[in-house]
């Protein structure tokens, strides 16, 4: 009989515990893949940071030399003419000309955008390693 108890209750304590490793493995790969789109999206914010300084820059004079790429490893002396006329792409593969001041205004309001999802991911992995390191400490405070 107490054998016969004890038996079930050591299978039950590994199931709980096999059923608590999986849900830290989940939450373990769920921040890692916060993790990495928080990392996508600061290097998004980036890009975006540069294309404004840039947009801020090219107005100031009607032509700019440059190294313009003709493959992958050469490239030769050009330059930019119309610096204030810029593609903008819409999304679906349409662009759009506009002005270097209207071009840095759509990227500002993409860049919002980006700032938003980066505070939500990282309020989101915040509380997933909270979350994941109180139930360790639930683990442990159980087994002790």
């Amino acid at each position: 009989g107490g054998e016969e108890m004890e038996g079930e209750q050591s299978a039950e304590a590994q199931r709980k515990a096999q059923e608590f490793l999986e849900g830290q493995q989940l939450y373990f790969r769920s921040l890692k893949a916060h993790r990495d789109e928080l990392r996508r999206y600061k290097l998004s914010e980036g890009e975006h940071r540069a294309a404004i300084e840039l947009l801020r820059e090219l107005p100031a004079t009607t032509k700019r030399d440059i190294m313009v790429p003709m493959g992958p490893k050469a490239f030769m002396p050009g330059q930019l003419v119309h610096t204030n006329e810029v593609l903008v792409l819409l999304g679906e593969n349409y662009f759009v000309e506009r002005s270097a001041m209207q071009a840095e205004g759509i990227i500002a309001r993409r860049l919002e955008v980006i700032r938003g999802l980066v505070d939500a991911t990282e309020k989101k992995a915040k509380d997933l390693a909270a979350r994941a390191d109180l139930s360790g400490q639930a683990k442990e405070a159980m087994q002790g």
